[in-house]
């Protein structure tokens, strides 16, 4: 077994790469005996592994943020249901394709043991229709961490209800609320390897961002005014790597590559998944571009 250039790329046989436990994540094992190429991610993965979506930039006719892959769908402001008082809250319009679930994030323990339930119109991935669903989102809320996050199984089409019930009058829950939707692979763990972004300028923009989210059930932040999705969930963003150097304008190439991310997505068992969100500050800054997601399948 050799290494080769002090770099994490091995060879040896089969029988060497199996009892060979690297120390880093991301090594790179070839075997000479079975002409296999593997690479670790905490376990040993088949380089055949490796996949890719490839997701289309298309930027709308107004400058702002866009979503492709999932989306985020929130609600600024926090409502505060309370029994005895308001106990539903809406979200989403009549017969909307969302298909996305439903979130939410509290602000702390209610007083007493509600549940806040979702209900409304829910669509599963085989197709199958609920024109009259619910779930359970929060089955006692007042056990609940301040800035839990929390989100249902279920996809929802059209207009959704949130309803607190349960507990005594006056027992009220704070929270932010909205929809989201992200890749999982047909809810696959999978592990992000690389990115490629690469578009054609349709007018000058120097505020050009693309940021590769993971969307995870920790690190959310319950506000009463601003909710949005965790900073600290960006995986990687444009404007990091390129500082200022993001300009963009009509006929102008902009090309962004990054091929050492090792992020774990728990698509099948976590609930987690990533999406993309492009931001531009210029009406039709982008003529046509994508973004090319390379994964590997771990379970």
């Amino acid at each position: 077994m050799q290494n080769y250039h002090s770099r994490n790329v091995w060879v040896g046989t089969e029988a060497e790469r199996t009892a060979f436990t690297p120390t880093v994540n991301g090594t790179t094992f070839y075997c000479t005996d079975s002409l296999l190429s593997w690479f670790w991610v905490g376990v040993w993965v088949l380089s055949t592994n490796m996949e890719f979506d490839t997701l289309p930039l298309v930027d709308s006719a107004a400058s702002g943020s866009n979503y492709i892959g999932g989306f985020y769908n929130l609600t600024a402001a926090k409502v505060t249901l309370t029994i005895g008082g308001t106990v539903t809250q809406t979200l989403g319009t009549a017969l909307n394709a969302t298909g996305a679930r439903a979130l939410c994030v509290v602000s702390g323990p209610s007083v007493g043991a509600t549940i806040l339930t979702v209900t409304g119109i829910s669509i599963d991935d085989s197709g199958v229709l609920n024109a009259a669903d619910s779930e359970i989102l929060i089955a006692n809320c007042g056990v609940v961490a301040a800035n839990a996050y929390f989100q249902t199984s279920k996809k929802w089409l059209g207009q959704i209800t949130y309803t607190l019930s349960g507990g005594g009058a006056g027992n009220a829950l704070s929270f932010n609320y909205g929809f989201m939707r992200a890749k999982t692979n047909n809810n696959t763990n999978f592990t992000i390897r690389g990115l490629i972004m690469f578009a054609l300028g349709g007018a000058t923009d120097t505020g050009v961002n693309l940021e590769l989210l993971h969307h995870r059930l920790t690190g959310w932040a319950y506000s009463a005014a601003a909710f949005t999705y965790p900073v600290a969930s960006r995986i990687i963003m444009l404007s990091t790597d390129y500082g200022a150097n993001t300009r963009i304008a009509s006929g102008i190439y902009i090309n962004w590559r990054r091929t050492n991310l090792l992020t774990a997505i728990a698509g099948a068992t976590g609930g987690e998944g990533y999406l993309v969100r492009l931001t531009t500050t210029t009406n039709n800054a982008l003529r046509w571009g994508y973004v090319r997601i390379t994964f590997v399948t771990t379970a």
